[in-house]
């Protein structure tokens, strides 16, 4: 009979603010046992499950990881030299109202969780550019954030709320009332990828492994914000579908890092910028912000005078 294995470590969001880097960071560490697929959403799932009305939203929900079978072939690697057994799904905290109790129960004794908190308002921008990127989101950026409230009534899914993943404070609560003020950790996605090796050395700390382990890969961001022109060739190699799903599993695995390596390769050559937002729209998301800030603030004793825009 095949061992089960419970977490102990969860990173739980928040959505672009630096999870895909940190995965690639935890991942080299070998004391600490992450998947080899970065976000699983397995506990999650049943809720992103009843919101799929919007474009790509049933073609994310396919690359979750739902059965429960599923989940535990993904921790088969995990050895004696594991101290951390980790997991990181930035819909967890989202959704931490609903399955935090359940999810904590569903990990090993006393779990420990990360969250990484970013400026709302560029949250909230690079929330909105992901979704342009993979062709999904047709709108201005005003326009998409007005309609935010009829997109919910029309049953899009939770990506698709972008100022709504852009409040912290009920959840940052929330997290910390069920899993331990001391067994929560909050790193600030501004220092994190200002210095990451220092913000890795406390997050080491506070799982108790060695912290003088320097990732190899510690000077690339990984999933570096940005557009492609979009092109027919773009929205294949970004989106996913369920042919490319059937390829990964029947082909090699060096042909299949040839072909990553031109899907990089052709999406630098396509890349284009973003229009950064102007001054209006950002004064108008510092006023929308302010007293969820101020309330984070409070929580976190001030440590986010990073933000420029809320001091």
């Amino acid at each position: 009979m095949n061992k089960t294995y419970k977490t102990n470590f969860l990173v739980l969001g928040v959505p672009k603010a630096g999870t895909t880097s940190l995965y690639e960071y935890l991942k080299e560490h070998p004391q600490i046992y992450l998947p080899s697929k970065k976000e699983l959403h397995h506990f999650s799932y049943s809720l992103i499950s009843q919101r799929t009305q919007g474009p790509g939203d049933k073609d994310v929900l396919r690359e979750l990881t739902k059965e429960p079978d599923q989940y535990q072939k993904l921790y088969t690697g995990v050895t004696s030299k594991h101290k951390v057994i980790g997991e990181i799904s930035p819909s967890y905290y989202y959704f931490i109202n609903k399955i935090g109790t359940d999810l904590k129960n569903k990990m090993s004794e006393n779990p420990k969780v990360c969250i990484i908190l970013r400026n709302p308002i560029y949250r909230t921008y690079s929330n909105y550019k992901h979704q342009v990127r993979m062709g999904y989101e047709k709108e201005s950026f005003d326009v998409a954030l007005k309609n935010e409230e009829k997109r919910t009534e029309y049953g899009y899914g939770d990506f698709w709320m972008y100022k709504k993943h852009s409040f912290y404070a009920e959840n940052l609560r929330q997290t910390i009332k069920i899993f331990g003020k001391e067994n929560t950790k909050v790193l600030i996605f501004e220092e994190f990828i200002q210095e990451p090796h220092k913000s890795l050395i406390e997050l080491f700390d506070f799982l108790e492994v060695d912290s003088e382990f320097k990732p190899d890969s510690l000077r690339k961001v990984f999933n570096e914000g940005g557009g492609y022109n979009n092109n027919m060739l773009s929205r294949f190699l970004l989106q996913p579908n369920k042919f490319k799903n059937w390829f990964k599993k029947i082909v090699p695995k060096n042909l299949l890092n040839k072909l990553t390596g031109f899907k990089s390769s052709y999406l630098s050559k396509n890349s284009k910028k973003f229009q950064s937002m102007d001054e209006t729209m950002i004064n108008e998301l510092v006023q929308f912000f302010k007293e969820d800030v101020n309330q984070v603030k409070s929580i976190l004793n001030n440590r986010i005078d990073v933000w420029d825009e809320f001091k």
